[in-house]
């Protein structure tokens, strides 16, 4: 009897700390991406638990479209692109060795696997990078829904709000995963906006600053001087937000140190890429003014050959 009074404390204790992390962090589909596992086997096994109980719920239904199950579509999404991620790098990796055993900088080795085993892995990749678009489009319509169901009955929609834009967060993601920028650059940055107004400006969200610092690093992509400008003042919105998180006392259970990494590493990047724009525009300038000589020759022509 003491052993499970002691087990229900326990996860009474339990319960309130998820319970001041989910406040903190403003969602359920935050608090997911928050305590993801980053271990490969507990990520497996979590996305096979999800597997199992979606095909439950989605055996003979008419709709696939459900409110409640609005969080374990995105979870599942979320879950399959974070392992997507891995095998792209696993591969990525791959190629880079074959790439350097072909240049002869780097020995032979028999672990490499086969094109027949390559072939699989891109084609699970390809596979699941399907399944985990579809997810995240009913986990969008899904919380459109359960978004317009709380506004009906009077409720706070907030939260529902803040959960669509973690949605569309993380299919602007994916876009930029497949290389689709302007998508990707459309989808984080409504996001941001949804967030905003979503949130109490002095109480942020850590997902404001995953969404902030993504959205730099898409800027950055462009490698255009007139951008610059965009990424300081991300990287200014980020510092502020950090800023006020770390007066939360709440926060004390989630490591700041990633997102000063990731503003430090914007910070970095940024500056690479200034340097390497600054050249190009030199180059483009010194182009520009060659054209304008050539071209100018050649009007002096153009006119002579009239006259």
């Amino acid at each position: 009897m003491w052993l499970l009074k002691s087990k229900k404390k326990a996860a009474t204790r339990k319960e309130d700390k998820n319970s001041a992390i989910l406040d903190v962090l403003g969602c359920e589909t935050a608090l997911f991406r928050a305590s993801f596992p980053d271990d490969d086997e507990e990520r497996i096994m979590l996305i096979e638990e999800l597997t199992t109980d979606l095909e439950k719920k989605l055996r003979g239904k008419e709709s696939d479209i459900d409110p409640e199950y609005a969080t374990k579509y995105h979870n599942m999404s979320y879950a399959l692109f974070t392992d997507i991620q891995v095998r792209k790098g696993f591969l990525d990796d791959l190629y880079n060795r074959e790439a350097e055993q072909k240049a002869g900088k780097r020995k032979a080795s028999d672990n490499m696997p086969d094109e027949e085993e390559k072939a699989e892995i891109e084609s699970g990749v390809a596979e699941d990078m399907d399944a985990a678009w579809i997810y995240s489009e009913l986990a969008r319509t899904s919380f459109e829904l359960r978004l317009k169901n709380a506004k009906k009955k009077g409720e706070d929609a907030r939260v529902h709000m803040r959960d669509l834009a973690m949605v569309r967060f993380l299919q602007g993601e994916m876009y930029a995963e497949n290389g689709m920028r302007e998508p990707a650059e459309a989808d984080v940055r409504g996001a941001i906006e949804a967030l905003a107004l979503a949130t109490d400006e002095e109480k942020p969200l850590p997902c404001q600053l995953d969404a902030i610092i993504v959205m730099g690093t898409l800027v950055l992509r462009r490698k255009k001087k007139e951008q610059q400008q965009e990424v300081l003042d991300h990287i200014a919105q980020a510092k502020a937000i950090l800023e006020r998180l770390q007066q939360t006392d709440a926060l004390v259970s989630i490591p700041l140190d990633y997102w000063r990494e990731a503003i430090l590493d914007l910070e970095q990047n940024w500056d690479e890429i200034k340097n390497m724009t600054k050249e190009v525009t030199d180059s483009e300038d010194s182009d520009d003014s060659s054209d304008m000589e050539s071209s100018g020759d050649e009007d002096e022509v153009a006119v002579r050959a009239k006259n």
